[in-house]
């Protein structure tokens, strides 16, 4: 007789009844949560509220009610407030990207054009670049102080 020699590591072919699952069998209906008073009538009679306990069950199933309407209401409160918080962070993160693009381009600008002035050759545009490139510079510098 010949042995087939297994590998270590290789898996069993057969799958036994064990090992397989039927997912059809299981429904989401089956897997809920079970209520104690689930399956009592939920009519109450003259009867049952005159009975003491009934009524201090209601009365302690609308208190536990009403705690819950104010913890709700409390996070309510704090979604609107983190909200508007959002709101003025992100206007405030708009408002200093653009000073953020406004102050670097006034710096590049102004940069080039301090540059760029001695190599031009006419005597009035080598003294009015530099004062506009200096007035781009220092203004973006200004605007970055200000901004903060």
């Amino acid at each position: 007789m010949e042995f087939e020699r297994k590998q270590i590591d290789e898996e069993p072919k057969k799958l036994g009844k064990i090992d397989s699952v039927n997912t059809d069998s299981i429904s989401t209906d089956s897997v809920k949560k079970k209520d104690a008073f689930s399956l009592i009538d939920r009519q109450v009679s003259e009867s049952d509220l005159k009975s003491l306990g009934t009524l201090r069950w209601l009365l302690n199933e609308h208190d536990k009610y009403e705690e819950c309407i104010k913890q709700l209401d409390d996070y309510k409160e704090k979604f609107y407030n983190c909200d508007k918080e959002k709101s003025v962070i992100e206007e405030k993160l708009k408002n200093s990207t653009s000073f953020d693009i406004l102050y670097s381009l006034s710096l590049s600008a102004g940069s080039a054009l301090i540059g760029v002035a001695p190599s031009i050759s006419d005597d009035i545009s080598k003294w009015i670049l530099p004062i506009i490139g200096g007035l781009l510079f220092i203004g973006g510098i200004i605007t970055k102080i200000v901004h903060k």
